[in-house]
Formats: C-alpha cells, structure tokens, sequence
C-alpha cells in the first residue's frame, strides 16, 4: 500500500514501483505527439558484476560477483565468426550457438545460481572452408588453412526493468 507523499511524487501522479531499491530518475521529456506525455527514466549504472577472462584463442572463461541487484538480467553480446560457441559449467554444457552471422547473445540470470563460486567456460570452434553451410552465407572469411575462427568481442549489456502505472 503506497501512502499518499509515494503516490504524488511524480507528475500526472505516475506510480513507478521498482522491487529493490530507487536507483532510477524520472523527468518529463519532450512528445513526439502534440498532446502526449512522455517521459525519460534513466537508470544508475550499476557495477559490474560479470568478469571475462581471455584463456586462449579459442577458449574464456566468464565468473560473477554477485547478484543482479537492481537489474532484471545481464545479457553477454558474443561477437564472432565461426562455426559454434559452447557454454559449460562444471564441464557440463549449458547452451551453445550455432554461427549465423548474428551475434550471440546470452542472457546470464539464469545461469548466476550455478554460477556462485565457479566459471562458465566459453569455447569456440572455427569454421571449414568445405562447410555446406556456408553457402548460406553473405559474407564469407578469408580462410587459412582451410579454417577460420575470430573472436571480435566479448561484452555484457545491462538489462533494467520497472512498471509504469497509469
């Protein structure tokens, strides 16, 4: 039950209601509709709590630090170019992602229990120039030596969630 001062807070008495704690700001922003309100909510940017660690060419390893906090999930954004990705934890294999010529993108909430003490260990295995499946492709590498495999880059992307309440 909200008291009377939380109800008020913001203007046209928008309720924004976040399970944790405040860590977001509301202003009034400018409509692209003559007559519609619009707002801005911007987050604070939390630390990180996801770490990746380079192994070696073909293999990463990636820990936690903690909970999600004020986040609804991490998302690691897996660019690369090859013909798989594997996850494992604990040598038992989590998902994989097979090459398409989009990123892979991996939400990481659900794997942060298993996680608690442990890596995740992200292993990639290069593509064949005698792959059949790269006449589906646009954009085909240069191979060496009949193969390639290129990690571009390995990110996290912060995920936020609130309710907005007429």
């Amino acid at each position: 039950m909200q008291t009377k001062d939380e109800t008020n807070r913001f203007p046209n008495s928008i309720l924004l209601i976040l399970l944790r704690r405040l860590l977001w700001e509301i202003e009034k922003a400018k409509s692209a509709f003559s007559g519609a309100s619009s707002y801005s909510i911007t987050f604070e940017t939390p630390e990180p709590i996801i770490n990746i660690k380079k192994v070696n060419d073909r293999k990463y390893a990636v820990t936690t630090t903690g909970d999600l906090g004020n986040l609804n999930d991490v998302f690691l954004e897996i660019d690369y170019v090859g013909d798989r990705g594997m996850a494992f934890i604990d040598s038992l294999l989590v998902t994989d992602h097979f090459y398409h010529e989009k990123t892979w993108d991996m939400g990481m909430k659900s794997y942060l229990k298993d996680l608690e003490g442990k890596e995740m260990v992200l292993i990639f295995h290069p593509l064949f120039d005698n792959q059949e499946c790269l006449i589906d492709f646009s954009n085909l590498p240069e191979f060496e030596k009949g193969r390639y495999l290129e990690i571009k880059s390995i990110k996290t992307c912060n995920a936020y969630k609130t309710v907005i309440g007429f």
